[in-house]
């Protein structure tokens, strides 16, 4: 589950929060592929040691839940980063540089527009920071 980011030029309060955001879609993943995987064995599985042990004891879904409480406790502390050190950071470039990242890491995105981004993090990041301007001045909201 190694994932792509981009490196910019960043202070040390907007790299701390593109790394919580980072962590915040990490454990996104990982709480949906344990469901995943619950799910798949469920199917597959009707006896041995995982139906006895992980599907009818519902021992997994523990790991579930802890999956799913790492991941509300990494949005809170990245929603917290946000609030408390906005005065000090660009919101936009953040922001774009996360989203940077999520193309990076979304799998339907071209080949040739993620080698583009790594190429260029510098420019990707302005282009996506002008477009969160534009949004914002237009009436949109990004949180």
């Amino acid at each position: 589950m190694a994932s792509e980011t981009i490196s910019i030029d960043l202070n040390s309060q907007e790299s701390l929060i593109v790394a919580l955001g980072n962590v915040v879609t990490q454990a996104t993943t990982v709480q949906t592929q344990l469901s995943n995987i619950e799910s798949s064995l469920k199917g597959i599985s009707s006896q041995g040691l995982a139906h006895d042990y992980i599907i009818d004891d519902k021992d997994f879904q523990i790991y579930i839940l802890r999956a799913q409480e790492l991941q509300t406790l990494s949005e809170v502390l990245h929603q917290h980063a946000m609030d408390t050190l906005a005065q000090f950071i660009d919101k936009d470039k953040v922001l774009a540089t996360e989203v940077s990242n999520l193309i990076l890491q979304d799998p339907k995105t071209s080949a040739a527009d993620k080698q583009m981004i790594k190429e260029h993090p510098q420019e990707a990041v302005a282009h996506y920071s002008e477009e969160i301007a534009k949004q914002e001045a237009a009436g949109g909201t990004t949180k």
